[in-house]
């Protein structure tokens, strides 16, 4: 959290005043794809449930940021989406229910953007193909675990902020000079901790999440 703390510092120091600077925000929701390996959970380094190694699931999310006005390639973002991750057990006789996690990633984002079909109307660019990436504190949040092979209670209640990274790729088009819309793949990598001290022992949960995905959504500029 620390860490995070000064990131939003940073962000902040090195904002612009408004009238120098093309702020946007941007709000979107799609699909991804998650692909989980070691997505099992142990009580005392003992397996006790193997579950899915993939998820379909449906983020959401938003974004503010600004681009510079020296270096109109170039901005800065901070963006949050939350989404939820659903695992079925492998095999029979799976006695557990589906396991359910609520995972929040919070990413600040260097962008790079290229304007085109520039006009008196858009002067910044009608189409604007950009990239971004950066750090992502991936925020995790699982209870109700209970293992059906050892004795009760083994309850899995935790929640994890871990560190992974995040890439973006994606087109803005422009249908007036502050609205417009934007289609964007995003990647994202990260291996949260969960962990507790219960009557059966030291229940742990340490997956590789990686995730693939795509946003559709809305942006309006402003500021400039």
């Amino acid at each position: 959290m620390a860490t995070l703390g000064v990131l939003i510092t940073l962000l902040i120091i090195l904002t612009p005043r408004v009238g120098t600077a093309e702020w946007f925000a941007d709000a979107y929701i799609g699909g991804s794809s998650t692909v989980a390996s070691n997505n099992r959970f142990q009580v005392n380094g003992t397996v006790v449930r193997d579950l899915e190694r993939s998820d379909i699931s449906t983020p959401g999310g938003g974004r503010l940021g600004y681009w510079f006005e020296t270096y109109p390639w170039l901005g800065l973002a901070l963006d949050l989406s939350t989404w939820n991750l659903n695992f079925n057990d492998i095999g029979p006789p799976q006695l557990s229910s589906l396991e359910s996690l609520t995972v929040a990633a919070i990413s600040p984002l260097v962008m790079v953007r290229l304007p085109l079909d520039k006009s008196e109307q858009f002067p910044k660019g009608r189409i604007q193909p950009y990239v971004a990436g950066g750090p992502t504190f991936f925020y995790t949040v699982l209870s109700e675990f209970a293992g059906h092979t050892v004795q009760s209670p083994a309850v899995l209640d935790d929640s994890s902020m871990t560190l992974g990274f995040d890439l973006r790729g994606g087109i803005a088009v422009f249908l007036t000079k502050n609205f417009g819309i934007f289609a964007e793949y995003r990647y994202l990598q990260v291996r949260p901790t969960l962990e507790s001290n219960t009557g059966s022992g030291v229940v742990q949960y340490q997956p590789t999440f990686q995730t693939n995905g795509g946003v559709v959504g809305i942006t309006y500029r402003f500021g400039w």
